[in-house]
């Protein structure tokens, strides 16, 4: 027989990881302690976590409960749950911003679970449980999506948890991995044929709003909230049953402090003149429109795709201009 070597079991109770470190006399002893300290950390914070999820998820069912009671409406008084669902970079710290701008967020309670990047269809596969969390008719869904071309370049300047799928030369083209697609509480890596099928997935799955159990929703474009953001309100104000807006502030400062966010000025320059089509060869931009949802992008009138397809190159007012300086309108407010 062969004898084989076994690592010591570890030990699950954060308690007894300093007394176990101190057992294991192989082990370097700045190793054991920096290895205890990290195994201490990490199960403080998923304590944190899993507490705080506890009392979040406690406090929408019993706001759901009592909605219940009053036929699925909010009772006299009582704010709406809402929740926003979007890709990072799409401009759902927009829409919050606008809420609070225009004092829409008195009559909302925001949920902070589930997260609000998760594809609902993986959510959902995920956490069945989901479902009765959903499915109470005074949740307030909001979903928005953004034009995919100028999406993948801001993902790709800003991209949070798909940083690994915007590495390299092949970027549009290469296997992309969303480690935590069906939320941060709930991390399952799953694996899309190429960033562009990400955009596809996620705004092809709101289209399943209803099968999944979600009762009131509605889908937005980011071009939308900067552009037309009172036709934007007025929706949400009509699927909560709220007045409408009489007179809309814009929100002219970046929605977020992260990612490289500009201002309402800078976003609204930046859509006009298609910047984002700009950092595309003609070759990368037919591959990126061969591989996106051409269905999806045509329901929310995304036609740049339709135009580059049709022309052997990229239209001349496409091309960078003399002195033109792209850096001032990477990003818009998202």
């Amino acid at each position: 027989s062969v004898a084989t070597s076994r690592a010591p079991a570890v030990p699950t109770c954060p308690f007894f990881v300093l007394v176990w470190a101190a057992m294991v006399p192989h082990l370097r002893p700045p190793a054991v302690l920096l290895w205890a300290f990290l195994q201490l950390t990490w199960s403080t914070l998923a304590a944190a976590k899993l507490t705080g999820l506890g009392v979040s998820t406690a406090k929408n069912h019993a706001h759901q409960a009592n909605a219940a009671r009053h036929g699925g409406k909010n009772p006299p008084g009582e704010r709406r749950l809402l929740q926003i669902f979007g890709l990072q970079d799409t401009g759902t710290n927009l829409l919050y911003s606008l809420l609070h701008a225009n004092g829409m967020m008195e009559h909302f309670q925001v949920m902070n679970h589930p997260w609000k990047h998760s594809n609902v269809v993986e959510l959902m596969q995920a956490n069945p449980h989901e479902r009765d969390l959903v499915r109470r008719q005074s949740v307030i869904t909001v979903a928005v999506v953004r034009n995919p071309m100028s999406w993948l370049q801001s993902i790709r300047k800003a991209p949070y948890e798909l940083k690994s799928c915007t590495e390299g030369k092949n970027w549009l083209s290469k296997p992309c991995t969303h480690p935590c697609a069906a939320g941060m509480h709930h991390p399952r890596r799953v694996t899309y044929s190429s960033l562009p099928a990400v955009w596809s997935n996620w705004t092809r799955a709101y289209t399943r709003f209803e099968e999944l159990g979600f009762q009131h929703t509605l889908t937005v474009r980011y071009e939308d909230l900067l552009v037309h953001p009172s036709e934007v309100l007025d929706k949400i104000a009509q699927l909560a049953d709220l007045p409408p807006i009489d007179s809309v502030n814009p929100v002219a400062r970046p929605a977020k402090d992260h990612g490289g966010s500009l201002g309402l000025l800078q976003a609204l320059r930046k859509l006009r003149r298609k910047a984002y089509l700009k950092k595309y060869t003609h070759k990368e931009a037919v591959l990126v429109c061969g591989t996106l949802d051409a269905e999806m992008m045509r329901m929310h009138s995304y036609f740049d795709c339709d135009v580059l397809l049709s022309q052997e190159a990229l239209p001349a007012d496409m091309t960078p201009q003399p002195g033109y300086d792209e850096d001032s309108l990477e990003d818009g407010m998202a």
